[in-house]
């Protein structure tokens, strides 16, 4: 019987690196939002992602794969939309009572 092996964790990103990655899909919005559209929008995407890719790594700190650094943006993404929408929700609450988010 095989033990399955463990999965080990990628390092984390550093300061530098995640400052690169906001300052870099503010500058690229249709980019960042993955609606890059027309005949070649999935090749245009994918072709950015390279880029992206290259240019990250290049930088000090941890080295990923074009999937590590989508996966690391889906990640960040989905955490600012889920603070947002902690935040929307204590304001809307009866008092408008100002909890910390987290």
């Amino acid at each position: 019987m095989e033990v399955p092996s463990k999965k080990t964790r990628a390092p984390k990103a550093t300061v530098k690196q995640m400052e690169f990655l906001v300052e870099y899909m503010q500058n690229h919005i249709a980019f960042a939002t993955g609606k890059l559209l027309g005949a070649r929008g999935k090749a245009t995407y994918d072709l950015q992602w390279q880029n992206f890719c290259e240019k990250f790594n290049t930088l000090e700190g941890t080295s990923k794969s074009v999937e590590g650094w989508k996966k690391l943006w889906c990640d960040q993404r989905n955490h600012a939309r889920a603070r947002a929408a902690k935040a929307k929700a204590n304001l809307k609450k009866t008092g408008n009572t100002t909890d910390t988010i987290n």
